[in-house]
C-alpha cells in the first residue's frame, strides 16, 4: 500500500504569527516535522502542504532550499488541498500531520498506520478522545474517503480541518482509533500555539542530543524528572481542564 504524508503548514497563526519557522534547537519547527514524518515506518513519501497566499511564500521558500516537496492551494479549504495532492501522487492512503507538532512522534505515526492496514477502514487516528498529548495527532486517511468528503463537505470548518466531516460520519466512513497505552496523558500540551508553548519546547529540546527527534516515552521520562538534569522550570505543559 502506498502512503504519503501530508504536513498542513501556513504562515498565518492568530497567536504565534509565522510558528512553523521559528527556531527550535538548531532549525525550524517545521524541520522537525518534516525529519519525524521522514521517519515513519511504512511512509512512502513527505509533502508539505501549505496555503496559495503570499504570507506562505517563506514556506515554499524553505521547502526548496532544502529539497522538501511543496504544493500549494486554498488558504482555507485545506480539504481540497489534501484532494489536490491525491489527485496529483496517486497514493492508497494520506497520513495527516499538522506542522505545529514538532515532538511528533514517528513510531507512534507507525502504530496508527499499521492499525489502519490492519483494521482496513477509511480512517485510523489517535486524536479524539484525547489520550495521548496534544503535538503527537496523526491521522490516515483512505484517498478515496478524501475524494469523497472533498465531494460531499460544505462546511467551512469541514473544509479546513480537512477530517472532521470524516470523523463526525461514522455512518459513512469506517474508522479505528489507537488510545494512549499510558494513562492520564491527554491533557499535556506539546504543541505550538503560543509564545508559552514555544518557551516551553525550547527549553524541553536543549536535553536531547541536537537535531534528534525524541520519542514521547523519553520526553515523559524528562518532565517526570527520570531524565537529568534539566531546569526546575521545565515543568509538565498541560491545558487547563475543561
Amino acid at each position: 500500500m502506498s502512503v504519503i504524508a501530508v504536513i498542513q503548514a501556513r504562515m498565518g497563526s492568530r497567536r504565534l504569527p509565522g510558528k512553523v519557522l521559528e527556531t527550535l534547537g538548531n532549525k525550524p519547527v517545521l524541520a522537525w516535522v518534516v525529519q519525524a514524518a521522514v521517519a515513519v515506518p511504512g511512509i512512502d513519501g513527505v509533502i508539505v502542504a501549505t496555503g496559495d497566499t503570499g504570507k506562505d511564500d517563506a514556506i515554499e521558500q524553505w521547502c526548496q532550499g532544502t529539497g522538501q516537496a511543496v504544493f500549494r492551494g486554498p488558504s482555507q479549504d485545506v480539504l481540497s488541498r489534501y484532494c489536490a495532492i491525491v489527485a496529483s501522487e496517486k497514493p492508497e492512503a494520506v497520513m495527516r500531520i499538522t506542522a505545529d507538532c514538532p515532538l511528533l512522534d514517528p513510531a507512534v505515526c507507525g502504530e496508527v498506520l499499521d492499525l489502519f492496514k490492519h483494521r482496513d477502514v477509511d480512517y485510523a487516528h489517535n486524536v479524539w478522545p484525547r489520550t495521548w498529548p496534544d503535538g503527537l495527532d496523526c491521522e490516515v486517511v483512505r484517498s478515496s474517503a478524501i475524494e469523497r468528503a472533498d465531494a460531499e463537505a460544505v462546511d467551512p470548518a469541514d473544509r479546513e480541518h480537512v477530517t472532521s466531516y470524516i470523523r463526525n460520519h461514522p455512518e459513512r466512513f469506517s474508522a479505528a482509533f489507537l488510545p494512549c497505552p499510558r494513562p492520564n496523558l491527554g491533557a499535556e500540551r506539546w504543541t505550538l500555539d503560543t509564545p508559552e508553548d514555544l518557551r516551553f519546547l525550547r527549553e524541553l529540546v536543549t536535553a536531547f542530543p541536537a537535531g534528534e527527534n525524541p520519542g514521547y516515552l523519553a520526553v515523559l521520562d524528562l518532565l517526570n524528572g527520570v531524565r537529568a538534569p534539566f531546569s526546575d522550570s521545565l515543568s509538565l505543559n498541560k491545558t487547563d481542564a475543561t
